[in-house]
């Protein structure tokens, strides 16, 4: 701010503007405004805004005016904390997925050492289930039929009488004989494939 004389007249000067108003105020507030406007021209130049920056925020001092603005930087914590997550929850399912292989594997293995276990004890495993074929008795003797029939005997817990048979079928783990159970007892408790079965083998003794 400053003042020019104007045909004896005092004007006000506004330094930023360039606006020139009458200035009726007396000469002492005059003075007075004037040394305040050397003042803050001093101390705008020798106190530049100062700028401070820390913990994502920034701030500016202009004049007695301070403004703080907060930068947001990239989430890195929320960035590692899902990986962390992830993670885990990866590794969970192939734990799981591991874990199920190998339980497959020894079920796999028990049911084939089960199958070979029956098949080892039984001359026709599943005579029971099915109905047999030609091609499935083709190759066994006259002897080996008989021991199928009565195989299909043996399981209703049939007695043997000769000596053969009962050394045969002692030797058996699922064999129980059942003391004065008669064969046609045994017969009216064969299934329709044990009933079939009997009489395809019958027909090839």
């Amino acid at each position: 701010m400053s003042y020019v004389l104007i045909n004896g007249k005092r004007y006000y000067k506004d330094d930023r503007t360039g606006k020139i108003t009458l200035d009726n105020v007396s000469q002492a507030e005059a003075d007075r405004r004037a040394q305040r406007n050397r003042e803050t021209t001093r101390t705008s130049r020798t106190n530049p805004p100062q700028t401070m920056t820390g913990n994502g925020r920034t701030t500016t001092n202009a004049g007695n005016v301070i403004r703080t603005s907060v930068h947001m930087g990239f989430p890195w914590k929320a960035v590692i904390v899902c990986a962390v997550i992830a993670l885990f929850i990866g590794a969970f399912f192939y734990n799981r997925s591991h874990i199920s292989s190998e339980e497959q594997a020894i079920t796999n293995y028990m049911n084939v050492q089960q199958d070979q276990a029956v098949s080892a004890v039984y001359l026709m495993p599943d005579s029971a289930e099915r109905y047999l074929e030609v091609s499935d008795i083709e190759g066994y003797s006259h002897d080996e039929i008989q021991l199928i029939i009565n195989e299909i005997y043996a399981r209703h817990g049939r007695e043997f009488h000769t000596q053969e048979n009962i050394d045969y079928f002692s030797a058996q783990n699922w064999y129980e004989p059942v003391s004065g159970k008669s064969d046609e007892e045994i017969v009216n408790e064969f299934n329709a494939y044990e009933k079939a079965n009997v009489e395809l083998l019958c027909e090839y003794l």
